[in-house]
């Protein structure tokens, strides 16, 4: 039975008995809160407004495109200067045409007090794939303890990849054989659980390879190591990983569980970037169409900072001269820049410092970019560094690796090279 999969004990969990007693009690604490709840909710409603006439959002006029190879710069001064809200929007619904591989599916998950994980099973199989369900909580953390998470790489019952997410806020990567749990990663999520009753959580993972990523309400949480275990198994949505997180007789939903492929689209290409004193950004184009997306890529720097200044980055959701510039310079920064028709009309969306660029001549440096609805995440040598706000361009477009975004940021006849280029879609 594929649903036998044994709980994991904790130290809280030891010497765990059933009590009915326990169990009606808290039975009934949570009606008490449902109750209370709903009588807050009631007291809460506002009278309603009299609605006042929408205004209407002005429409851009786009301007005809001006080539890549024409992409001529301004100054970097006068594209600070026009800074954009750094507030993050929230990303719609998946809106790319990648085709899900399993669901997607809403149901609930049943709490048994049998000692075995409540688990259901996706009917593919992947070892590369992209997660995304929403869970909802069972009751609000004052009546209990619940918790939620994917078994992934499944061999057999019990040999397989946990991911696990507590109500009090910890996390969990568990590479799970017979008995043995290996905790290969912990930490704690608490700033970006919801608890209350009738709240949900947005799970999601990404897992490429040995690398796996972690989000939560759009918030990420961390890389995860998931070099242990490469090959494919089964995979499944679950919860009551501890005896203590779940109570007989409760149910978790869960909304939207869903299942999507993982595979390149472009590379991993390798090439160079020519420098030319010309005013031109040097641009190595992927020849794709995407909204959202994965890239990475390692560039190698053409010469030492202190002998002159370099950049590297990449360009996307490239439609004509609209587009995005993710550019991290040797001074030390990064900036996000949205183009909105030509080198005239360019906003700073985010910027900031960098803290573990490699420097020297012929040292490389890897940019991961997550594109992903409203929002983008990026990584500058395996190190998370931020997400931020892509709500203004939602066109898929062409990516782009990308150099001497900034005057003076080459040497005639140098390059700057680049390595394993990627580009996969996400949903």
């Amino acid at each position: 039975d594929a649903t036998n999969t044994p709980q994991a004990v904790d130290d809280d969990d030891e010497g765990d008995v059933v009590d009915d007693q326990a169990t009606e009690e808290a039975i009934a604490a949570i009606e008490t809160e449902k109750a209370a709840t709903a009588a807050a909710i009631a007291e809460a409603i506002p009278p309603t407004n009299t609605p006042e006439p929408a205004t209407a959002v002005p429409t851009n006029t786009k301007v005809a495109p001006t080539p890549d190879a024409l992409a001529t710069r301004e100054s970097i001064e006068a594209t600070r200067a026009a800074a954009a809200s750094p507030t993050p929007a929230a990303p719609p619904p998946p809106s790319s045409n990648l085709a899900a591989v399993f669901g997607p599916i809403s149901n609930t998950l049943p709490h048994n007090d049998d000692n075995f994980i409540e688990t259901d099973y996706a009917d593919a199989s992947p070892a590369n794939f992209v997660m995304s369900v929403e869970m909802v909580n069972p009751y609000g953390s004052v009546t209990g303890d619940w918790d939620f998470g994917l078994i992934f790489r499944q061999a057999e019952i019990d040999d397989e990849m946990r991911l696990v997410v507590r109500s009090d806020g910890s996390w969990s990567l568990n590479n799970r054989v017979a008995d043995n749990n290996d905790f290969i990663q912990e930490g704690n999520a608490s700033q970006y659980l919801n608890l209350n009753v009738g709240d949900s959580n947005l799970f999601q993972l990404i897992v490429i390879g040995d690398t796996g990523y972690l989000l939560l309400n759009n918030d990420f949480v961390s890389q995860l190591d998931l070099s242990s275990r490469t090959s494919s198994g089964d995979i499944a949505l679950a919860t009551g990983f501890y005896a203590s997180t779940e109570i007989n007789g409760e149910v978790t939903p869960y909304n939207n569980f869903t299942l999507w492929p993982v595979a390149s689209v472009y590379g991993p290409t390798s090439g160079e970037l020519v420098h030319a004193i010309d005013d031109l950004i040097k641009l190595e184009s992927a020849n794709v169409d995407q909204l959202n997306f994965f890239a990475d890529a390692t560039f190698t720097n053409p010469f030492a900072a202190s002998v002159n200044d370099w950049d590297f980055g990449f360009s996307f959701r490239t439609n004509g001269s609209f587009k995005y510039w993710l550019v991290i310079g040797s001074e030390g920064n990064w900036q996000l820049v949205d183009r909105q028709g030509s080198a005239d009309d360019e906003l700073t969306v985010a910027e900031g410092d960098t803290f573990n660029l490699n420097l020297g001549e012929n040292e490389t440096n890897r940019l991961r970019l997550i594109a992903w609805g409203n929002l983008g995440y990026f990584f500058l040598n395996d190190e998370y560094i931020t997400k931020f706000d892509i709500s203004n361009n939602q066109d898929s477009g062409d990516i782009e690796a990308i150099t001497a975004f900034y005057f003076d940021h080459e040497i005639e006849g140098e390059a700057t090279e680049f390595t394993d280029f990627t580009i996969i879609p996400l949903p």
